[in-house]
């Protein structure tokens, strides 16, 4: 069994939206199978953006955000779900992984020479889900899926999170009701198998 911390990206939270209906068919299937789940809503949390360089150093972490940290350190396996906004992570999202993935808790900035080196989260893997008006295939092929690209090197893989697996659904706004069921038991399937 794995201990699995679901992060729900959508500004709007758990409020009707399909990567909200995605995360609880996540959780539902986890938690069948018997495995450990946080679920993280960053849409009712007051997440203020990082202003500078001082900030990102020494954030001065609310007690949410240590909270947080706790259940992202206790967990081996992270789900990321979030909806492509003019081509990238909703801002808020960003903002809250700018607070959550800090020096200290996700890599290690003590040895200046070589920070790369210092990956505080390895021995984590994670899965990120994008929802997209556009078709997926057209993301994955004209726009070679750079920010989900950039995301999974720039952040995820720079603290030591691998491997990462991706998944995207596209046109979500478009498709039937049988393709998003059929999308939300496989949603529920990923959970039973902790992947």
């Amino acid at each position: 069994m794995k201990n699995i911390a679901v992060i729900l990206g959508h500004p709007a939270g758990k409020e009707a939206s399909f990567c909200a209906a995605l995360a609880k068919a996540y959780e539902k299937g986890a938690r069948q199978a018997g495995h450990a789940v946080s679920f993280i809503d960053i849409g009712g949390m007051d997440i203020p953006y990082l202003k500078n360089r001082s900030d990102y150093y020494d954030p001065g972490l609310s007690a949410e955000i240590k909270t947080i940290q706790n259940k992202l350190n206790a967990a081996t396996h992270w789900i990321i779900i979030y909806p492509l906004w003019l081509g990238c992570m909703p801002a808020k999202l960003k903002a809250f992984l700018e607070w959550a993935l800090s020096p200290g808790f996700a890599y290690d900035t003590a040895h200046k020479k070589n920070p790369l080196s210092q990956k505080l989260l390895r021995g984590k893997s994670a899965h990120v889900i994008v929802t997209m008006g556009m078709p997926g295939w057209f993301y994955k092929w004209f726009y070679r899926a750079h920010s989900l690209k950039a995301f999974e090197r720039n952040m995820l893989k720079f603290c030591g999170i691998a491997p990462v697996r991706k998944t995207v659904y596209g046109f979500v706004e478009a498709v039937s009701q049988d393709v998003r069921q059929k999308w939300l038991m496989k949603m529920e399937n990923f959970g039973k198998y902790g992947v």
